[in-house]
């Protein structure tokens, strides 16, 4: 083989060295390029993921227990229940009841006391309370439960209207009274299988003691066990 046999293979070699990757290189980049066109898109879609428990057209029985600690002269402890209706995930009605069982927060000296001398402006007892709400449900998530289970779980705003029952004191005497209120509040739902989830409510009641000229506002804290019927299919 001659000298220019030996330089023309080395070209030879060296072009097929330089011109593959490059051709390579080439063809890569217009590959990313149709690739971008069809996943593109497909980047900017959010990706949501299936709830696990599904909400929509069922109903949740919750029956509950709690504590209103704000008055001056009793604690009262709620004994009741929530039927709830969910139009969709995030939309619903509720239906909430309860009596009030009465603990004498320690001032009963002075109870017996301010109805003696202030038959004017009687003081008033919680007996129960009743009303309905719409609750509409923003937030949802998940937590990790030791590291081994997923937990779902939904945050919730209500608002809502009822009646509430109380006993005026005063004068030596208990007289009924109804009067209607207002209630806000929030909510915590942790759903545990597909029919059994826990609940933690906050909520303030708002109605008019017309003797006291004044607005009373219960705050209330309860807790309570969900039991949901089947989905639809």
């Amino acid at each position: 083989m001659t000298s220019r046999s030996v330089l023309r293979a080395v070209v030879v070699a060296l072009t097929l060295c330089v011109g593959i990757p490059a051709s390579y290189g080439d063809d890569r980049s217009a590959l990313d390029k149709e690739l971008d066109k069809v996943w593109g898109k497909e980047r900017d879609i959010k990706v949501i993921e299936k709830r696990l428990f599904e909400k929509d057209a069922r109903w949740e029985f919750t029956p509950y227990f709690g504590f209103i600690p704000n008055d001056e002269f009793f604690n009262y402890y709620p004994l009741g229940g929530r039927i709830n209706y969910f139009f969709t995930e995030t939309i619903g009605v509720e239906a909430f009841g309860a009596y009030t069982i009465p603990q004498d927060s320690g001032l009963q000296a002075t109870v017996e006391q301010f109805q003696g001398i202030n038959q004017a402006q009687p003081l008033r007892k919680l007996q129960w309370y009743a009303g309905a709400a719409a609750y509409w449900a923003p937030i949802h998530g998940k937590i990790s439960a030791f590291s081994q289970k997923l937990i779902h779980f939904d945050g919730a705003l209500t608002l809502g209207f009822g009646a509430l029952g109380t006993k005026k004191l005063g004068g030596g005497t208990e007289k009924s009274k109804i009067d209607p209120m207002a209630q806000v509040g929030v909510g915590f739902n942790a759903y545990f299988t597909d029919w059994l989830s826990v609940r933690v409510d906050y909520r303030n009641y708002f109605y008019w003691i017309s003797e006291r000229g004044r607005v009373s506002y219960p705050a209330e804290v309860t807790f309570g066990v969900g039991f949901w019927t089947a989905a639809p299919r």
